[in-house]
């Protein structure tokens, strides 16, 4: 056979006309991709498409820029065999065109980076980047190289992220990573000369008609900081991004500014076009690169021959299904979905950097999976309010299309409710991954979230399982149940909030209490709520204030502060009751009168204490939003739908309020009381539902009111416990809450009389009219 035809056999017969016709003008052509992350399913298309643009346009001198990012240790065929394959792929690179690499956090992945450096210079691809060597103070590669295309010349930097989280462990000690934008302000100048130490003009200026160097900028350091970047060069720069695994292509005034995307699933085709007056200008556009399109058929045996070598059974174990072909962004929604109905969230978010190919039709391999989902992160979770919830479902799942001005950095894939049907007013319970939870401010904006972990629940085995077909249930039941915080948690986190987030002036003013003093406050309160000496629970009220004030300081920490906030209630009203005057007995009639009849039943204790106070008590903001719904519930059970403000008086109408001892939600429901009502209490936790936790509060006051005869009694042991008023009821040989309140923990003595007023306050109906 000819050696003339061994280029048509290599591609696979890939014919003229299957890529985008050259514009007009064009003089050269560059073929751009970043964040390649071996991706050996498409590695052998990507070279092929290289040659199929040489042969779609030989008049045209090419070169190739792999801009960061082209290793990956967590593919295992990559790992096992040191990257045998991407060696293999710059050298087929280097032998068809000019190539140039910048290095990017994963580079060092199989070697240290002097070594990594040694071997991609072997096969003759040309190194630039930033990062120096800690030890030496010398750079790794050159920041610079120059590329000449027939008559005219390039001059190609290339800058690293300064992140030092993102590259391997094994190799940070011995990287000096430079602040991108300070190493641009000296090292751009010296590349593009004078015209890149300034910030460029709005407008271009008159290009000369020759220039000695154009100039290009490989920049791994992602969108926020190409922003800065962008300031910093020559008009007429072609600014390829990578680092975020976006595609776009944005031209500006100064440049053409563009991302490839990830994982070889497009390349960017950057055309250097000469103008009719001999001035220059690039226009860019983005082919997709099919893993079952055309292929190097010599690496394409080489990746068999690899993966005989290497892969191990469980690569190929097929571990699930899906509907059909995913790219990436299709993949990663897709699976977003799928964690929304394992975990019932309302919404999940997870980082798009933590997903890198698509999934292929039909059976899914391990291998496969392993390479759509990078990370085995736990998930992590909080509540927003509606508001929220829909500004970053709105920020989410970003594309091609997504309006410069809003586009961020890294950004999230989601799942989550329609815009239309969110509810400002309400809370949602949201999902993300720990490593989501942990760069909150990077992925959420601020406020910064306060998230709750699940070291427990997988994303990779979560979402395996739901491939294979596992049932919800059977996937959230692996996990098991998890109680409430305990004291020590609350403590634990507390303490962590307060060195985050509370101001400095604050700081200076208090001093966090030890674990031993927080424990003893919790718990001497905790005595005197559940003790029956009033004169015990008003003492309180100073210290009890104090640590009010201080959880306000802790943003997120609301759940707790509120439920404190309701046992403040109660030591006010103690501490009223104390301090008011004994009344004197009533002066007894001189003569005698008739004989009364049968006695009232005896009014119900500090009423009237509790309507005054409440009726100086602005009605909760979330009111409006939540009652409505609230007493629909409660009326469909067979409760009166007064009594749905019981919320107000338990939580202050806050869904994910929490006590210490492990009660929470609008009703406060214990776990085990909750579970008995048949609401899950772990991801999602049930109580924090507004209509779930609802119909469960009704049904258990439907079941003490009928167990009790009377609705005081039926609070009270609401509130309590049934088997304390039963007992506390025989002992006295009472039948009234009236006759025994006295006898009951100060918690319920005020508690009853509390609800009761808030009905009468927020409704008009009086305890007697309450049926």
């Amino acid at each position: 056979m000819s050696r003339w035809f061994l280029p048509f056999l290599l591609l696979g017969f890939f014919l003229p006309g299957q890529l985008t016709a050259a514009p007009a003008g064009a003089v050269a052509v560059l073929v751009v991709v970043g964040d390649q992350h071996s991706a050996y399913e498409r590695t052998a298309q990507f070279v092929a498409l290289v040659d199929g643009v040489k042969a779609e346009n030989p008049e045209l001198p090419l070169a190739v820029l792999l801009n960061g990012d082209t290793l990956e240790q967590g593919n295992g065929l990559a790992r096992r065999s040191a990257g045998e394959i991407d060696f293999a792929m710059f050298a087929a690179l280097a032998k068809r065109a000019p190539t140039v690499l910048n290095l990017g956090n994963h580079e060092p992945e199989f070697y240290d980076l002097t070594e990594t450096v040694k071997r991609i210079a072997a096969t003759g691809v040309r190194v630039v980047g930033s990062i120096a060597d800690r030890a030496t103070g010398q750079p790794f590669a050159p920041a610079a190289t120059t590329l000449p295309l027939n008559d005219l010349e390039l001059t190609v930097v290339g800058v690293a992220t300064d992140n030092l989280a993102t590259y391997r462990a094994a190799v940070r000690p011995s990287l000096d990573l430079a602040n991108p934008v300070v190493w641009a302000k000296t090292n751009f100048p010296k590349a593009f000369g004078p015209a890149a130490a300034t910030p460029a003009p709005e407008k271009p200026a008159e290009a000369p008609a020759k220039p000695p160097a154009l100039p290009v900028v490989l920049s791994h350091c992602g969108v926020t900081v190409d922003r800065e970047l962008l300031a910093l060069v020559p008009p007429g720069t072609l600014f390829a991004g990578a680092h975020s695994h976006l595609r776009f292509v944005e031209p500006l005034a100064h440049a053409v500014y563009f991302h490839s995307g990830s994982w070889n699933e497009y390349a960017s085709l950057a055309w250097l076009c000469r103008d009719i007056d001999g001035t220059t200008h690039w226009e860019v556009e983005q082919v997709p690169v099919p893993r079952d399109g055309p292929a190097d058929l010599e690496l394409a045996a080489l990746i068999r021959t690899v993966g005989e070598k290497h892969a191990e059974p469980a690569d190929q174990k097929i571990i699930g299904r899906t509907p059909q072909a995913m790219t990436q962004a299709e993949a990663a929604q897709f699976l977003a979905r799928l964690v929304a109905e394992t975990t019932e969230a309302d919404a999940v978010f997870i980082g798009n950097t933590t997903f890198g190919a698509g999934l292929p039709a039909g059976e899914v391999t391990q291998a496969e999976f392993d390479a759509c989902v990078r990370f085995e992160n736990a998930l992590s979770t909080a509540e927003i309010d509606g508001a929220r919830l829909k500004q970053l479902l709105v920020a989410a799942n970003q594309g091609p299309d997504t309006p410069f001005a809003e586009r961020r950095g890294e950004f999230n894939y989601a799942a989550g409710p329609e815009l239309e049907s969110i509810r400002p007013g309400r809370l949602y319970r949201i999902a993300t991954t720990d490593w989501g939870a942990k760069n909150s401010a990077r992925y959420f904006g601020e406020p910064v979230i306060v998230w709750r972990d699940h070291p427990e629940l997988k994303l990779k085995a979560l979402l395996r399982a739901r491939l294979a077909g596992a049932p919800l249930g059977a996937v959230t039941a692996k996990a098991g149940n998890t109680a409430s915080p305990s004291l020590a948690d609350l403590y634990e986190s507390g303490k962590a909030l307060f060195e985050a987030f509370a101001p400095d002036e604050v700081k200076e003013d208090y001093e966090f209490p030890s674990k031993e003093q927080w424990d003893l406050f919790a718990a001497r309160l905790q005595r005197a709520l559940e003790g029956d000496r009033l004169e015990d629970l008003a003492q309180f009220e100073p210290e009890a204030r104090a640590a009010l004030d201080a959880l306000r300081l802790l943003p997120g920490y609301e759940e707790y502060a509120d439920w404190l906030e309701e046992r403040i209630d109660y030591v006010e009203a103690a501490k009223q009751t104390v301090q008011a005057p004994t009344p004197r007995p009533p002066p007894q009639p001189e003569t005698p009168k008739p004989q009364p009849p049968a006695p009232a039943a005896p009014a119900i204790p500090h009423y009237d204490l509790w309507v005054k106070r409440l009726q100086a008590r602005p009605v909760p903001a979330n009111a409006a939003d939540l009652m409505p719904r609230l007493r629909y519930i409660f009326a469909a059970e067979g409760v009166p739908a007064e009594l749905a403000w019981l919320a107000e008086a338990e939580s202050t109408l806050n869904p994910a309020a929490r006590s210490p001892a492990g009660a929470r939600g609008l009703f406060q429901l214990m776990p085990a009381t909750a579970k008995e009502l048949g609401l899950s209490t772990w991801l999602p936790d049930e109580r924090t539902n507004p209509e779930k936790s609802a119909r469960a509060a009704a049904q258990l006051l439907k079941k003490l009111r009928a167990q009790f005869g009377e609705w005081p009694l039926a609070l009270a042991a609401y509130n309590a416990g049934a088997g304390r008023v039963r007992r506390t009821l025989e002992k006295n040989q009472a039948k009234t809450f009236a006759e025994i309140a006295s006898a009951l923990p100060n918690e319920t003595r005020m508690y009853v009389p509390k609800v009761l007023a808030t009905l009468q306050v927020r409704t008009g109906l009086p305890p007697e009219k309450l049926l």
